[in-house]
C-alpha cells in the first residue's frame, strides 16, 4: 500500500494498494497542489498482516522556474 499526507494533515490516507500480482504501472496521485508538503510511506500486507511501514519520503511541490 501507498499513503499520502499534506502538510495541513495529521492522517494518512490509501493513494493505491495491490492485490494478486503487482502492478508496475505508474501511480499518479490526484488533487496534488503546488506549494504543499506531502509525506509518502508504504508497506506490504498478505495474509500474515501488514507488514512495517517504510521510512517517510518529504516532498515540496514547487513551481518549475522560469527560463533565463
Amino acid at each position: 500500500m501507498i499513503e499520502i499526507k499534506d502538510d495541513l494533515s495529521s492522517e494518512f490516507t490509501t493513494v493505491a494498494s495491490y492485490q494478486n500480482e503487482p502492478s508496475f504501472s505508474l501511480t499518479q496521485a490526484d488533487g496534488l497542489e503546488e506549494g504543499r508538503i506531502y509525506t509518502i510511506r508504504w508497506f506490504a500486507t498478505n495474509s500474515k498482516g501488514e507488514g512495517v511501514r517504510s521510512d517517510e519520503l518529504v516532498v515540496a511541490l514547487v513551481d518549475t522556474p522560469l527560463a533565463p
